[in-house]
């Protein structure tokens, strides 16, 4: 596996649930002199007129599997964040969520599918 069969298996995931990527530039990029083994996700997903996910992920294929090094997942409506998924080895609680105001708890690793199903439901609501 390549990043770039990692970035077709995420279209399909979006094309799969009816979803697609917003209308800004490519979100895939390939790390330079990474032999294709590392990248960067970084785009937004429409989930209502008003909503969109936020979509930050930085990924490595070591392998032959993809692993989501760092990620950031955020809902966002009317310019503020709902809510927010993150992983970044580099803070003290390294994963964790965060609600309206900031606040962050401790939490369990959250799939890119599970953060976009939770968005699309809590827009649903």
């Amino acid at each position: 596996m390549e990043i770039w069969d990692f970035f077709e298996a995420r279209d399909a995931t979006l094309a799969a649930r009816s979803a697609a990527w917003d209308d800004e530039p490519y979100p895939y990029s390939a790390e330079a002199n990474s032999k294709d083994l590392r990248g960067m996700v970084y785009g937004r997903i429409a989930v209502s007129d008003d909503s969109f996910l936020s979509v930050h992920e930085m990924i490595e294929i070591d392998g032959g599997e993809a692993t989501r090094r760092k990620y950031a997942y955020y809902l966002m409506s009317g310019g503020a964040p709902l809510w927010g998924e993150e992983r970044d080895p580099n803070l003290e609680t390294a994963v964790h969520r965060q609600d309206a105001d900031g606040t962050r708890v401790a939490s369990e690793p959250i799939s890119f599918e599970d953060a976009l199903t939770r968005a699309m439901a809590t827009r649903a609501e």
